[in-house]
């Protein structure tokens, strides 16, 4: 795909998984986090987050952008996003994930 990269940073990216009081942050992986912009056939621009883990290029997160998706800064370097990976089983697509990326700097974080 010829997407556009809007956004570029080192990241390590996890997911909140579990059930109840069991619940944790697993690591997805640590890589360049992009937020990219691609064109589908109307047109239309779309957007995902995406992350290929920095040894083994894997991808590990792709993840659509949509108007609706929540973001929040969560404590100084680490974003809290929410979405589905695409990357998961079909049967999973419909089920919203919660996700942290964590930043090298609260800059970083905070663009």
């Amino acid at each position: 795909a010829n997407d556009d990269v809007l956004f570029k940073r080192k990241s390590k990216v996890y997911e909140l998984s579990g059930e109840g009081d069991k619940r944790d942050w697993k690591e997805r992986g640590k890589g360049e986090l992009h937020i990219n912009a691609y064109v589908v056939k109307d047109g239309v621009k779309k957007g995902r987050l995406i992350l290929r883990n920095d040894t083994t290029k894997r991808l590990v997160l792709n993840c659509p952008v949509h108007p609706n998706m929540d973001q929040k800064l969560h404590a100084e370097k680490y974003i809290r996003f929410w979405g589905v990976n695409i990357l998961d089983d079909p049967e999973e697509h419909s089920k919203l994930r919660t996700f942290l990326a964590k930043f090298k700097t609260n800059t970083d974080a905070k663009e």
